[in-house]
């Protein structure tokens, strides 16, 4: 099984998981502020919802975007030594721009 094959459904956002940084310039983050949200990066950003009308209102993310999302938020997956967590679109802190 690939996670090509899977696919988040209505609001919820398949994210992989950055790895968590320990240090900051050399210097080791304490626990305390390690409980800041966490990357990730939108494998699959969901159909959407349907609004009563039967139209599809997507997702605000794209494929590939790099989000922040809260550490406690969503439901977390391990799959080939890499982690996951689908997440619903609404506990997308904000997309970040790695360009700068």
């Amino acid at each position: 099984m690939t996670t090509e094959n899977w696919q988040a459904h209505g609001t919820n956002v398949l994210l992989k998981m950055l790895p968590e940084e320990s240090e900051v310039n050399g210097i080791g983050i304490s626990d305390f502020l390690q409980d800041r949200p966490k990357r990730g990066i939108v494998v699959d950003p969901g159909t959407g919802i349907k609004t009563s009308r039967g139209n599809v209102i997507p997702n605000d993310v794209e494929v590939g975007e790099t989000v922040l999302v809260s550490k406690f938020g969503g439901h977390d997956i391990e799959h080939d030594g890499a982690k996951y967590r689908i997440v619903a679109a609404d506990d997308i802190i904000c997309g970040m721009d790695d360009t700068a």
